[in-house]
């Protein structure tokens, strides 16, 4: 007797249950994550705050977007990082209901036990690939921010002192790594 297993699509995604876990698709296969924990919510929510603020600050509008929202980089790939950057020259891949066609400028995926080799490697390779500009891991129990930008197809590294990040996507944005996990509780 043989097997055969489909590759899922977008429209399977939109077929999966609203249980408070969180779907994703990466080459036909599912990936399912548990909610985060608040420690996450509110690494996210900072970051939010200084991405949004610089934003507005240099009249960039305001599309920058927290999970869930679904990032479909092909049928067979869709995705839900934790926050996401669509610059004003890329607007034409945002998509109504909630849904993003196409590679963002930036993403950021804040790694917890559970998700650490598939952000740094899955992920890694396929926002890569899919020609996302910056990718930012977000490391909490080391307490670090990675800023990783495309180069002729890979991520390189983004030297940073170890205090204070800096985007190449959003210029002049500057992290203060120490002040993102202070009082975390």
């Amino acid at each position: 007797m043989t097997v055969t297993t489909r590759r899922l699509t977008f429209e399977d995604l939109a077929q999966m249950p609203d249980d408070g876990n969180r779907y994703e698709i990466i080459d036909g296969e599912p990936f399912v994550s548990p909610a985060p924990p608040r420690l996450h919510e509110k690494i996210t929510v900072r970051l939010l705050l200084l991405i949004h603020a610089y934003l507005v600050r240099h009249r960039l509008g305001d599309d920058v977007y927290t999970a869930p929202v679904d990032v479909k980089l092909a049928d067979d790939r869709v995705v839900q990082p934790d926050l996401i950057y669509v610059s004003p020259a890329r607007r034409s891949i945002l998509r109504e209901p909630g849904v993003i066609v196409g590679a963002p400028d930036l993403l950021v995926e804040i790694l917890s036990p559970s998700n650490r080799a598939y952000d740094e490697q899955v992920k890694f390779r396929l926002y890569a690939a899919s020609g996302v500009l910056e990718y930012w891991l977000v490391d909490q129990e080391a307490q670090t921010l990675r800023i990783y930008a495309l180069r002729d197809g890979a991520y390189e590294l983004v030297p940073n002192d170890g205090d204070h990040a800096r985007s190449l996507v959003l210029p002049g944005l500057e992290i203060d790594v120490p002040a993102l996990f202070a009082d975390l509780t």
